[in-house]
């Protein structure tokens, strides 16, 4: 019968402890869930984002939404007066139609979000209208 290394399994007891409390931290924060929507499952591995794929997981950037929510700007619309937020401008802005991805059925709403950023082609859309 092998012997656990007590500094190990501790090591390794206190790391699941942490995660579980930043998983309950994460699912039940009232800050801005948009990142959230992302990433469901907290996890100590980095994620390797673009620097244009930041702005559309975080919403932080030169969108209308982001920008009137610190008062640099008289309206959180778009051109075509729906909210202009990243997910209006990848799924159905007419001014950006050549960049869209089409954005599933309300049931599996939160499966793409999750996926979004995994599939390369929709990566792809992303950067090129993030770029534009």
């Amino acid at each position: 019968m092998k012997a656990l290394n007590p500094r190990c399994a501790l090591k390794q007891h206190l790391q699941e402890l942490f995660l579980k409390k930043w998983q309950n931290l994460w699912d039940n924060g009232n800050t801005r869930r948009c990142v959230h929507k992302v990433l469901k499952i907290v996890n100590l591995k980095p994620v390797f984002w673009t620097r244009e794929e930041i702005p559309f997981a975080t919403g932080h950037g030169p969108f209308p939404s982001f920008l009137n929510r610190f008062h640099l700007s008289d309206s959180g619309s778009c051109a075509c007066v729906e909210v202009g937020d990243p997910i209006h401008y990848t799924t159905s802005c007419p001014l950006t139609l050549s960049w869209h991805i089409r954005k599933p059925s309300t049931s599996l709403e939160s499966l793409w979000y999750q996926r979004i950023l995994e599939n390369p082609n929709s990566r792809k859309r992303i950067i090129n209208m993030i770029n534009s």
